[in-house]
This record gives C-alpha cells, sequence and structure tokens, in this order.
C-alpha cells in the first residue's frame, strides 16, 4: 500500500492523471478490500470536476459496507481522516440502522456532532450510551469535559447537560420507586 500510495502521488505531480485513474482502478480490483482505494478515487473525480462520479463511489462504499461494525467504523475513520464529516455521519446513519443494538456506535455519533457543532445531539448520545453501559462513565465524563467549557459563564451547552442529567435522575428514581412498590407488594 505504502510502495502504491507514492507511486500514485508521483502519477499525479507528474500530470499523469489518466495513468494514474487507470493504476488506482487496478489496485482496486487487486485489494478490493480495502477501503482507501475507493476514497482516494472519489478524491481523484472530486479534483477532476466529477462530483457525480464521486458521490456514487462514496454512496456505494457507504451502501455495501454497512453491515459490518467493522466496516462500519473503518469506512467512518477513513471519512473523518480526509474531512468528510457528513459522509461519516451518513456512514453512522446507515450502520445504527443495520446493525440495530448489535453494535452501539453512540461514541462514534457524539464525535461526529461535537466536530458539527451539534452540541445538543452529542449530549443525547453520551447519555444514551451510559443508560445502554454505564461502564462508560468515565470515558463518557472525560469525552465531555474535553468537549465543554464549564467555567465559562452562560455556557448554554453546559446548562443544557445540566438540566438533561436532572431529568435523567428524575427519571430514575421514578423508575426505582416504581420498582420498589412492586417489589414491596
Amino acid at each position: 500500500k505504502f510502495t502504491f500510495l507514492r507511486f500514485y502521488t508521483c502519477l499525479l505531480k507528474t500530470k499523469k492523471d489518466k495513468d494514474a485513474e487507470k493504476a488506482l482502478k487496478k489496485q482496486m480490483d487487486f485489494d478490493p478490500y480495502t477501503v482507501d482505494y475507493p476514497i482516494l478515487l472519489a478524491e481523484f473525480y472530486e479534483s477532476h470536476e466529477a462530483s457525480k462520479a464521486a458521490n456514487k463511489i462514496y454512496q456505494r462504499l457507504i451502501e455495501e459496507n454497512t453491515t459490518s461494525s467493522i466496516k462500519v467504523l473503518e469506512i467512518y475513520k477513513a471519512f473523518k481522516e480526509k474531512g468528510k464529516l457528513e459522509l461519516s455521519l451518513q456512514v453512522l446513519e446507515k450502520g445504527r440502522k443495520n446493525l440495530g443494538d448489535s453494535y452501539p456506535l453512540h461514541l462514534q455519533f457524539a464525535d461526529i456532532y461535537a466536530q458539527l457543532n451539534q452540541s445538543e445531539k452529542m449530549l443525547e448520545e453520551y447519555l444514551d450510551l451510559l443508560e445502554i453501559n454505564p461502564e462508560y462513565k468515565e470515558q463518557v465524563q472525560t469525552s465531555i469535559a474535553q468537549r465543554i467549557d464549564f467555567t465559562q459563564a452562560n455556557n448554554v451547552i453546559s446548562d443544557l447537560l445540566k438540566e438533561e442529567l436532572i431529568m435523567k435522575m428524575k427519571n430514575s428514581l421514578i423508575f426505582n420507586y416504581m420498582s420498589l412498590r412492586i417489589i414491596i407488594n
């Protein structure tokens, strides 16, 4: 892979675009399981103003690789590293739909929502994860502390987190109270 990528870069720098495209397609045929090559081809098309072809590749990657948690995470990371946050989000959404509860993607959703400045959705994902699996408490606390400045006055997201936590506590207390009443009776 390292050698091929250097060869591909040399072809692009020497303005041998047709050869670069052909080499990339051959490499994809040779190694069809590596997601980096289709993404490179899509980026090649984007740089040559063929966005339809690029989008077709991106959508095919998402459609074909969201039934396995390993593939979902691999493609999510590849898109994220390329700065394609909306595509990363699409992968996660399709993955969640296909995988259901078999593999929770809450941390990845929270991460992408944080990068897209969708703080409410980020918090929702973290709190939903804690309801499913409280063992993530430390990781969620650390992640939230890294993303929210609690020292800032009138911080909307900090206030929202406080409200959500209070609501979760109330619901938990109600649930615990109801359970206790059922056990006693």
